[in-house]
């Protein structure tokens, strides 16, 4: 096992060898790739969301096709066998995580066409930053305490002003309780990737953490589903816009990795910058009916600007 690897017993790892600032260097990139699928899976569940006029049952779609694909990795792969770790010593909050994602998801794909993935990735940021700042200071994530600098709180209040920014102007395109509750969904997601790194660190398997994530997410969604019983509009016959829940999956067996070697909050800031350069060029080349606003970029410089002074 190399240092800093998570320990089956979920005990505390190791501290990394000297060297370990740029392997998180790369961690960091990869979050970043993985915040630019997360924009991309907005966008489509976006999509799906019109096409069946319910942003539960779209949610529900994304999840199901990302616990499947979990699920069959981890059996191919035979790390299924490490969820036999989970049996004992876990805490109940760790189980929980996937319900913030589907709580994520669902509030994104109802977002998204109407105001747009850059100002849905916006508010997703002011609540992912300001919640990873809370976990951070609790010490409820595998990294462990993490103190209230300047820098982060800085960065934290900027990305609630970019949050502002990005509604001046906006005119009748603004829904603000729809901002408010993608915001506290992103809020959520922070203890969603301390769970999971939880997880990862007591089986020892980033596939079985992730998996089970999903499959919490997706018995949440499925039971919203039959209790609603919302009416279907239509099942699109592009199998594009089925394949969202690919990027979920991805960022969560990725920050199940990661969490525990670069904290929740610099997780987050590295997921952001992929998510905003991904959500304003998605606005811009392939623009839904509500565009990309003077505005809607003011504000992703100013979660950048968050991204850059709580980063330091």
């Amino acid at each position: 096992m190399t240092a800093g690897a998570p320990t089956s017993s979920g005990s505390p790892a190791p501290a990394e060898p000297p060297g370990a600032p740029a392997r998180e260097g790369h961690l960091s990139l990869l979050a970043a790739v993985a915040g630019a699928t997360l924009a991309v899976q907005s966008r489509i569940n976006g999509a799906l969301r019109v096409r069946v006029g319910d942003a539960v049952v779209a949610a529900l779609v994304s999840f199901t096709v990302g616990s499947l694909v979990l699920v069959a990795a981890s059996l191919a792969t035979g790390r299924w066998r490490a969820v036999v770790r989970l049996r004992h010593r876990t805490r109940w909050w760790w189980w929980l995580g996937g319900l913030s994602g589907a709580l994520l998801v669902g509030s994104a794909a109802a977002a998204v066409p109407a105001v747009g993935v850059a100002l849905t990735g916006v508010a997703i940021v002011a609540g992912a930053t300001t919640g990873s700042l809370v976990v951070d200071r609790l010490g409820i994530s595998p990294r462990g305490h993490q103190p209230l600098t300047p820098p982060r709180l800085l960065g934290s209040a900027l990305a609630v002003a970019g949050l502002v920014v990005g509604t001046v102007g906006q005119g009748g395109e603004v829904r603000p309780l729809l901002l408010a509750l993608v915001g506290f969904a992103g809020f959520c997601t922070a203890l969603q990737q301390a769970a999971n790194g939880h997880l990862q660190r007591h089986s020892g398997e980033v596939l079985v953490a992730a998996s089970v994530s999903f499959l919490i997410g997706t018995s949440a969604l499925a039971l919203a589903v039959a209790v609603t019983q919302p009416a279907i509009g239509e099942w699109p016959a592009n199998p594009g816009l089925y394949v969202g829940g690919l990027g979920g999956a991805a960022y969560i067996a990725l920050g199940a990795f990661t969490v525990a070697r670069i904290g929740v909050l610099r997780l987050t800031l590295g997921t952001v910058a992929g998510q905003l350069v991904g959500g304003v060029l998605l606005d811009a080349f392939v623009p839904t009916a509500a565009g990309l606003s003077a505005a809607s970029v003011a504000a992703a410089l100013f979660t950048v600007a968050a991204v850059v002074v709580a980063n330091r």
